[in-house]
């Protein structure tokens, strides 16, 4: 006479081999997943976590330039357009911060979240120590820098600011290519996850 397993038991059994094939696909302790390319802009690349970050950095980091805040909407075309303008900016040391200016945003934005758990979780979720978002955020800093300087202070919403600064990327568009990359399987090689920190090159001001 057979005997039928009860339904909890079923499906209890059913967990556990799901839990097992899980852990058999996991990849080996202490081996990270390899990021993706999302864009190539000229010899820089923005990658799927640069994306990622991005989207929590806009709740947390909101940029004191108008027209750059007015591009988040898009989390991957505005990392295009960073991209882009931090090529431009290059080594020019009119552009870069002081390191105190770095570390106070790198204050504020800690400041944001709710207590140093909450810090630590967005730190681990990315990927990240407080040194690589220092240099993350310092490379915002230049690009916000450069803006200001060839746009000059403007309102939220100034439609002449807005209207410079399209044509200013989409000059820089024509002279450096770039190409969004569709999605890959993991383990596409980023070149050291550079983000917006490569090269590009093309012009140094935008149309009047």
């Amino acid at each position: 006479m057979s005997r039928t397993v009860p339904t909890l038991s079923l499906a209890i059994l059913a967990l556990a081999a799901g839990a097992a094939r899980a852990a058999e696909d996991a990849p080996p302790a202490g081996v990270s997943v390899v990021d993706s390319v999302v864009a190539v802009v000229g010899e820089r690349v923005v990658t799927a976590s640069d994306v990622r970050l991005e989207r929590e950095l806009r709740a947390h980091d909101p940029s004191p330039v108008p027209v750059l805040e007015a591009r988040r909407d898009d989390p991957l075309g505005f990392l295009v357009e960073l991209a882009l303008l931090r090529g431009v900016a290059g080594d020019i040391a009119l552009y870069r911060p002081a390191e105190a200016e770095v570390q106070a945003r790198l204050a504020r934005l800690r400041r944001s979240f709710d207590g140093p758990e909450d810090w630590r979780a967005f730190l681990a979720r990315n990927g990240l120590d407080e040194g690589r978002l220092a240099a993350a955020l310092r490379s915002r800093m230049v690009v916000e820098r450069l803006v200001r300087r060839t746009l000059g202070e403007h309102p939220a919403g100034d439609p002449e600011a807005l209207r410079r600064y399209e044509a200013w990327v989409a000059e820089l568009r024509r002279t450096v290519p770039v190409r969004r990359v569709p999605a890959e399987p993991a383990g596409v090689d980023v070149g050291g996850g550079q983000g917006a920190e490569g090269r590009a090159q093309g012009p140094t001001s935008p149309p009047a």
